[in-house]
């Protein structure tokens, strides 16, 4: 009778943890795979969770407030947002600088956002869904599953047929015949702040960060734009139109405390494209070190 009651409690203990493990999964935003869970806060400090959705066709779009060229991907957002709100589609967009309301509230008096904006500038959601550079433009379906991912831009045709097959598929809307085949024209395949012990010297002067540690690192969070070996061929270049970094005569105009900068605070913040986001979410000052120490490599 024991072993009865705790095969039993056993079970039934499965049964409650399942609901929980299919609100997420771990490993970035994957076609057929759950997106990563999160819990953020928007403008009024209401929290929205990502189960909060669950059942209902769901865009995720993450921006921030220096993404210039997002506006028309916000106009596509409007659109659909209008079209199948009825349907039950839900759109959450996600600014991966605001920490609090003020960013928030900016970006949705300039662009008159009908929808919800969440809180991203966490750590672990930048993470989870490898949020290196915006937009990143996420479809679910009414499943809990991701359909489509784009990264950097997403034409208009692929941006409407996406939409219609997350909502179509349980409305008999139809919409499937004319959804993106499985490699959509326009898609791209889909830290804490810390003193620095090493100086950022002169671009003239030997960079004192860690190349090799840097070079796994430019890997991990800069190929995708910059490629590998730093000539701007990286497979969402595109899009990014990224520097190319074994360009000589053009790094030799940018001194490291400017690379430095331009790593943790953004392009932006240099004068530069504001398509490169601030990685200081990502990488401690020590790290950023290392980066632009593999980075004056790529040159010499």
């Amino acid at each position: 009778m024991n072993k009865k009651k705790s095969l039993a409690t056993a079970l039934l203990t499965v049964m409650l943890l399942l609901p929980t493990l299919a609100l997420g999964s771990e490993g970035g935003a994957e076609v057929g795979k759950a997106p990563p869970f999160f819990k953020l806060a928007d403008e009024t400090g209401e929290v929205h969770g990502l189960n909060d959705y669950t059942g209902r066709p769901t865009i995720l779009y993450f921006t921030h407030n220096m993404c210039h060229y997002c506006t028309q991907i916000i106009a596509f957002l409007k659109r659909a947002h209008a079209t199948y709100a009825d349907d039950g589609l839900a759109i959450v967009t996600i600014n991966v600088w605001a920490d609090g309301a003020k960013l928030i509230r900016r970006y949705k008096e300039q662009f008159g956002l009908p929808f919800s904006m969440l809180a991203g500038k966490s750590r672990q959601l930048l993470r989870d869904y490898e949020v290196n550079y915006v937009p990143i433009v996420v479809f679910v379906g009414r499943d809990g599953l991701i359909r489509r991912v784009f990264h950097h831009y997403v034409l208009e045709q692929d941006f409407k047929a996406s939409v219609r097959e997350i909502v179509s598929e349980a409305t008999g809307l139809g919409g499937a015949s004319d959804a993106p085949s499985s490699a959509p024209s326009s898609a791209v395949s889909s830290a804490k702040e810390v003193p620095s012990s090493k100086a950022i010297p002169n671009a003239t002067e030997a960079t004192a960060g860690n190349a090799e540690n840097g070079k796994d690192i430019y890997g991990r969070l800069c190929a995708n734009c910059h490629g590998t070996t730093g000539k701007g061929d990286g497979k969402a270049a595109q899009y990014a139109q990224p520097a190319d970094h074994t360009d000589r005569e053009y790094m030799s105009t940018l001194s490291d405390p400017m690379i430095f900068d331009m790593v943790k605070k953004g392009g932006a913040a240099v004068g530069k494209s504001s398509v490169m986001m601030p990685f200081d979410v990502y990488l401690s000052d020590e790290e950023i070190t290392d980066v632009v120490a593999f980075v004056r490599t790529l040159s010499d």
